[in-house]
């Protein structure tokens, strides 16, 4: 007996929604890149403007050091500190501008995992409180442009320290899932809610105090650049966070 066709009325129905769901998404990645427009047309100038006065902040803070060398008050060199430090989180903002907005082609070099990691770790600066494992193979190989792979991997791992707060253990993996070579990055924190997840890689969407909300945005986009892919896998509840990079075992042949 051949199955009922459905009702006129019911196809139509779906049909509607079919339509409305594509013109939904399709109205959502034009206001992206439309955002996009206007990020890349202002971070040029807003990076030169910014960064102008900071230098001016960096260089008084390095006056006040040398001529307060020898004071005994440590708060003043508190202080101090906490400004070089916020000075330094605000260059870092602009460059997540600048970069997001100016991705270029990559250019491929072959190095150890290790080295990629270990540059990676220290440009994000975890805190001593936080235990960090490293489950690498120093024999691996991996074919990437190593300035933006390893600044992706800086992004993904300044993440999961900001979720775990004041301390927790960062376990750092590599291995071979041919065709590609697999990088995890998982953290104690709290894990990502529904609302989190719904918004991860959208750009200028952030639930942090500080920040513009680019840091995973950046790290996919120089991911995918190197012909790769970056994605959160759901590990359950209070099982904190993983992000997994994913790249070509093999140099990618040119166009």
């Amino acid at each position: 007996m051949p199955p009922a066709r459905p009702a006129p009325d019911e196809d139509l129905e779906r049909r509607v929604d079919e339509r409305t769901r594509a013109l939904r998404d399709a109205q959502g990645e034009l206001l992206r890149k439309e955002r996009l427009l206007v990020l890349g047309q202002l971070s040029g100038g807003l990076a030169h403007q910014i960064r102008t006065p900071l230098t001016t902040i960096t260089n008084a803070v390095a006056v006040l050091r040398r001529k307060l060398a020898e004071a005994a008050d440590p708060e003043i060199g508190e202080l101090l500190r906490i400004l070089s430090e916020e000075v330094g989180e605000a260059n870092r903002i602009i460059t997540d501008l600048v970069d997001f907005a100016r991705v270029r082609p990559p250019t491929c070099v072959l190095m150890p995992v290790t080295t990629l990691v270990e540059s990676a770790l220290a440009a994000a600066r975890p805190a001593h409180d936080v235990e960090v494992i490293r489950e690498l193979d120093a024999e691996l190989l991996i074919c990437v442009d190593e300035r933006q792979t390893r600044d992706a991997l800086a992004n993904v791992i300044r993440n999961a320290l900001e979720a775990m707060g004041g301390g927790g253990r960062l376990t750092l993996r590599a291995i071979v899932a041919a065709p590609h070579l697999c990088i995890t990055v998982d953290d104690t924190g709290p894990g990502l809610s529904e609302a989190a997840m719904a918004h991860l890689f959208d750009s200028l969407v952030t639930t942090k105090a500080l920040g513009l909300g680019l840091g995973l945005t950046i790290a996919r986009a120089l991911i995918e650049n190197q012909g790769g892919e970056l994605r959160h896998v759901a590990r359950g509840a209070g099982a904190g966070a993983r992000f997994e990079i994913r790249v070509p075992l093999t140099r990618p042949e040119p166009d």
